[in-house]
């Protein structure tokens, strides 16, 4: 069963949240104070007003859906005669690190206080290739890009962490005209006629689908 885009957001935020410090001191593979949800578009106002007294932290947001195109088509015929379309869903993170003792402990951090490398390094490693049942041919969540989205010279910085997963809709979508495959005949033909000009038939065989 193709999964959904609620349950691969629910998936990759349950993976997220194993990042929290959860009251303990933040450290390299705990480092985040705060995971949250966001349903609309991030502003810096957003930032500041929610994330910068309980950072690091990390808000999912999702980007968008949009339907893959294969060759010149954006579905394929299923054997089952049916259409499946597939969709990249696409994910991003804004991570947060405020440190007021400069850029470079805002970017290095120190004891008990990962910094935005360390941060958005964990976000990549816990969700690059994370494998979610009813991905794509049994696909992974795929990492896409890390780069900073807003800097604070020596106070804070937030970097995005993109990601994306591919999923199909339902194969029962929508049907083609027609009927489905039942039976495949296969015969194969020696190049070269016999000595009377007739093909040769080397082999067949019929599978029942």
């Amino acid at each position: 069963m193709s999964a959904t885009l609620d349950a691969i957001e629910g998936a990759i935020f349950t993976r997220l949240a194993t990042l929290k410090a959860n009251g303990a001191t933040p450290t390299t593979s705990t480092p985040l104070r705060t995971v949250d949800r966001w349903a609309g578009e991030v502003t810096a106002d957003d930032i500041d007003d929610a994330l910068l007294g309980v950072s690091p932290s990390a808000l999912l947001a999702h980007e968008g859906s949009t339907t893959v195109t294969r060759g010149d088509q954006q579905y394929v015929e299923t054997l089952g005669h049916d259409v499946e379309v597939v969709e990249r869903h696409a994910f991003r993170v804004y991570v947060t690190v405020a440190d007021t003792r400069g850029d470079t402990a805002v970017v290095k951090g120190g004891t008990g206080t990962p910094g935005i490398y360390a941060c958005t390094q964990a976000v990549a490693e816990a969700l690059s290739g994370y494998r979610i049942t009813g991905l794509l041919d049994g696909g992974v969540v795929a990492l896409v890009e890390r780069r900073p989205w807003r800097i604070r010279r020596g106070e804070s910085r937030t970097d995005l962490v993109r990601f994306v997963a591919l999923a199909a809709l339902a194969e029962t979508t929508e049907t083609l005209p027609g009927a489905p495959m039942t039976r495949l005949d296969a015969t194969v033909i020696d190049s070269d006629d016999d000595v009377d000009g007739q093909s040769v038939t080397l082999a067949t065989s019929r599978t029942t689908l």
